[in-house]
């Protein structure tokens, strides 16, 4: 249970019955990986572009989650440039964490930070981990004091939820990712989209990857 001031701080209020929805999701690429083809689909919600990653893999679901779940690992084995990812409060399957990303110096745009609050669910045979911001600023005021310590103009995105679903299947499971964000700044939401499309199918990748070395 999440107290009032951290209920307030929740940033914006998901449309989880949109994500979720099959309809309106057009397919974007498909990508192949040393795990099979990996597929994104695009649709906007509210305004806000989101993807949709899919993979079929022989990984089990219960290693699959273990890597999700498991924040503080993700700057070892994240192809993304993780400069921090930690969990900042953990109360059963609900842990709120933080993340900064290094943005490298020749793009012109500052790095990015977020807070999430993200809760695990058992749904009979299939699992999931869904997150939404949580203002840094009202929530957790020292990790907008640390990130800009790390780049003072670091920016925390105005927009940024989605879930990771795992259903088991008969060839093993299915991994669903979607997310929904705005990365906030100057950048475009064209150009947001053309780099989160081609970074999407690497961030399923290194999930299965992750849940293939450990196991």
């Amino acid at each position: 249970m999440i107290t009032g001031l951290m209920a307030a701080a929740l940033a914006g209020t998901p449309d989880w019955a949109s994500l979720t929805s099959t309809s309106g999701w057009k397919a974007v690429t498909t990508k192949s990986s040393e795990f099979g083809a990996i597929g994104v689909w695009h649709k906007e919600i509210d305004g806000i572009p989101c993807l949709l990653g899919t993979l079929q893999t022989d990984v089990p679901v219960a290693h699959l989650m273990e890597i999700v779940t498991d924040i503080p690992s993700s700057t070892r084995w994240s192809s993304a440039d993780l400069g921090v990812s930690e969990t900042l409060k953990r109360s059963g399957n609900v842990q709120e964490f933080w993340q900064y990303i290094n943005i490298p110096n020749w793009t012109m745009v500052a790095d990015r930070f977020w807070v999430l609050r993200g809760e695990r669910a058992v749904l009979g045979t299939a699992e999931r981990f869904r997150w939404q911001r949580i203002d840094a600023a009202s929530a957790y005021p020292s990790v907008v004091t640390r990130a800009r310590e790390r780049d003072k103009a670091a920016v925390e995105p105005p927009t940024n939820w989605g879930e990771w679903d795992f259903v088991p299947n008969s060839e093993g499971t299915q991994v669903q990712y979607r997310a929904c964000a705005d990365v906030g700044g100057s950048i475009p939401q064209s150009i947001q989209q053309w780099i989160a499309t081609r970074t999407m199918p690497d961030t399923v990748g290194d999930v299965v990857r992750e849940a293939k070395r450990r196991h």
